[in-house]
């Protein structure tokens, strides 16, 4: 097996990847920023997953399962089309580096690949390593010689980029193109690697034990119904409750300011509401944005995109919109965010934020 086919073949294993059959090969770079998106969505759903299920009403913990398994299915699509993608694709590279004649590009480009590569397996580790049970000894020291390996491949294609950007002769080319088919042959021992959990049985478990808990009693929350202004029956959401995100490896990318945590209160009675809301983005130390964004909003409901009005001394809006029992979307305006010391006055519509249900 050629070198960089078994990069690619290690790097999926260890986010639980496999080959794709019969598809049509994304886009290498997009295929792997999907993969990313796709690994975080479900991680944020899944995670205390099961500690929620047994303190949220049953329907909302049903359908906390539901929309993780959805996520689950989407993740391994992802991944298929990444798989797919990097199999052609590090095929034609393999090819290329043994024949030799490269120029110092393009062995800088394989070597930007590789990198981007193991990013993505040390996040699906991270993800995984989350999951292991204190119990699971062995997982766990597997998991660790996978990220031991990762970690030092990083180390090592840093290290033969730098050395390439001080020589760039015919001799030290040729010296970085070994190189550089050395630290790909390095990650061949993790290609075994991969998470061995059966998702489609673990989330069918755990919907019995939900619904032998509701045998015994009632879920706590119902859909109820209320007359519009324009007296046509509207059922409300059930809006009522704590939401929240989280990103603990949030960061500035690309002078974008991920965010990291954001937590979402509200009271409702009918169809008034209040609510509090309050975020803090991934500001690097000595940058003078404030990293926290706190306001308050009232309103009633009059349609199903919910926009209620802020309360001063801030002046704009906020949008909820609610895709599940488990799942609400928002976004915000604040016309006059320095009014407040706010740095970060909009989470526009077209990028909202999702906040998921937690247990009270």
């Amino acid at each position: 097996m050629n070198s960089f086919v078994v990069l690619s073949l290690a790097l999926l294993a260890l986010s639980g990847l496999g080959l794709a059959r019969e598809q049509e090969p994304a886009d290498p770079d997009q295929s792997r920023a999907e993969f990313s998106r796709a690994l975080k969505d479900w991680d944020q759903t899944d995670a205390n997953l099961v500690r929620d299920a047994y303190r949220l009403p049953v329907a909302d913990a049903l359908s906390r399962v539901d929309l993780a398994e959805q996520k689950r299915s989407r993740l391994d699509e992802a991944r298929r089309q990444y798989s797919a993608s990097f199999l052609k694709t590090n095929q034609a590279q393999a090819a290329a580096l043994k024949a030799g004649g490269l120029s110092a590009d393009a062995i800088r480009g394989v070597q930007r690949q590789v990198l981007e590569d193991v990013r993505v397996g040390l996040d699906a580790l991270a993800v995984q390593a989350r999951r292991v049970s204190l119990s699971d000894r062995a997982r766990s020291e597997e998991l660790q010689v996978s990220r031991t390996q990762l970690e030092g491949l990083r180390a090592a294609v840093d290290r033969h980029a730098a050395q390439l950007a001080a020589d760039e002769t015919p001799a030290g080319i040729e010296r970085a193109r070994a190189a550089t088919l050395s630290d790909v042959m390095q990650i061949e021992i993790a290609a075994g690697r991969s998470d061995p959990t059966d998702w489609k049985k673990s989330y069918a478990q755990l919907r019995d034990d939900i619904r032998q808990r509701g045998s015994s009693r009632p879920a706590a929350e119902t859909e109820s119904t209320a007359a519009a202004s324009s007296g046509v029956q509207l059922m409300l959401p059930t809006l009522a409750g704590i939401w929240a995100y989280s990103n603990p490896d949030a960061q500035k990318k690309n002078g974008v300011y991920q965010w990291k945590v954001a937590r979402l209160e509200i009271t409702q009675k009918g169809d008034s509401v209040e609510g509090s809301y309050i975020c803090r983005l991934a500001v690097p130390e000595g940058e003078k944005h404030n990293p926290e964004v706190k306001l308050s909003f009232r309103g009633r409901i009059v349609s199903e995109v919910m926009k209620f009005d802020l309360q001063p001394p801030l002046k704009g809006w906020f949008r909820i919109l609610k895709n599940s029992a488990a799942e609400l979307t928002i976004s915000y305006y604040i016309s006059n965010p320095r009014q407040a010391g706010i740095s970060f006055g909009e989470i526009p519509d077209n990028d909202p934020q999702t906040l998921l249900r937690q247990a009270q």
